[in-house]
């Protein structure tokens, strides 16, 4: 009896905690909150920028965290994917910019989604893509989703070394009360959901 009860009580006590393919890139899908913008939806379904998403990207009108949002939903492949190339190759011809050097003259958003796109197609080395996301968040220093996108990169650094720290890193950003709430709370809910899993570990 005793063996039967905690065959039943085992899985669920486990399901509280983060598997071991989760980690904080490929478990925060917040595009989930935008799937009523066209775009948006079609780059969960193709997961591959085209034309369209390109120029929604680029669009100075279109909100940073709808842009944030695509990039999310084209999501990560542990092969990797074509996207940051393609958005490069397309910064490239229109700004007329260095997009492998986080220090050249593109713009916060342009930098940040950069950033974002080498952190999903890279993601075993999280630390390629900081360099970007540091420099976005030190230039948009309110706004939410560029810190929160930082924030899933250093908890991707974490991952192997402090699963506290994990949590930590999204904990201080929601603490913080001088942000622009410029990402939808359903967003921030999904982001919330999986990384408070790794709270416990804080003692």
């Amino acid at each position: 009896m005793k063996v039967s009860l905690l065959l039943v009580v085992m899985p669920l006590f486990l399901g509280l905690f983060p598997k071991p393919q989760d980690s904080p890139v490929t478990s925060t899908p917040f595009h989930q909150a935008y799937l009523e913008i066209p775009d948006v939806a079609r780059a969960a379904q193709t997961t591959r920028l085209d034309g369209g998403m390109i120029s929604f990207l680029l669009n100075k009108k279109t909100p940073i965290d709808q842009k944030a949002a695509l990039v999310n939903a084209l999501g990560w492949d542990q092969e990797g994917t074509p996207n940051f190339d393609a958005f490069s190759a397309a910064l490239k011809a229109k700004r007329k910019i260095n997009v492998l050097s986080p220090d050249s003259k593109m713009t916060a958003h342009d930098q940040l989604l950069l950033g974002y796109l080498l952190l999903l197609e890279d993601y075993f080395h999280p630390d390629r893509a900081l360099p970007y996301l540091e420099g976005a968040a030190k230039r948009l220093p309110f706004s939410q989703t560029a810190q929160v996108l930082l924030a899933i990169c250093r908890a991707q650094i974490s991952f192997d070394s402090s699963w506290c720290e994990v949590w930590r890193h999204f904990e201080r950003v929601e603490q913080r009360t001088d942000l622009q709430a410029d990402l939808r709370p359903a967003a921030l809910a999904i982001i919330r959901e999986y990384l408070i899993l790794y709270q416990p570990e804080c003692g």
